[in-house]
């Protein structure tokens, strides 16, 4: 069973806007524990309604517009993201809040799920494959997130 579903949503085609889709890559090249599952679902967000299992956390890394500085990094927790989602705003056909509303609504077994989002504030998004320098340089701080929230899950368990 896949306790944890780690999601890496953007489009690599657009600098920035793919900093999801490098961050899985990379943490596929590290390895993860087996209770792990990683998806990378492009720029269409709602692809993983039917990837979804009896997951107890759910990560997902998007590069998202929250107002700060290119290459911050966010985490934010479901409750947190209904809060603030009039400030988020994503470049896929469906925002991560309302993803994550459908989540919550069409799958009862998420319930108790635990919904974390990492997101990283773009500098550029506009045609090429390069990231830009400062958000090429928040990728460790966004890995040693993930990893940090997937040790809280297993240090839970026990």
């Amino acid at each position: 069973m896949n306790d944890i579903l780690i999601v890496g949503a953007g489009n690599p085609l657009l600098k920035d806007e793919g900093i999801g889709v490098y961050i899985i890559e990379k943490l596929v090249r590290i390895g993860l524990p087996s209770n792990v599952q990683i998806i990378d679902c492009g720029s269409d967000l709602s692809s993983i309604l039917t990837q979804l299992r009896s997951h107890r956390k759910i990560i997902i890394i998007d590069a998202i517009r929250a107002g700060g500085e290119p290459g911050q990094v966010y985490r934010f927790n479901y409750d947190e993201l209904k809060e603030i989602k009039s400030r988020l705003r994503s470049a896929h056909q469906l925002s991560v809040v309302e993803v994550l509303k459908l989540l919550k609504q069409t799958h009862h077994n998420l319930a108790s799920c635990k919904i974390i989002l990492i997101g990283i504030e773009p500098e550029t998004i506009s045609p090429g494959t390069e990231l830009s320098k400062k958000v090429e340089a928040s990728i460790d701080e966004a890995i040693s997130t993930i990893l940090w929230e997937i040790k809280q899950d297993e240090e839970n368990i026990v």
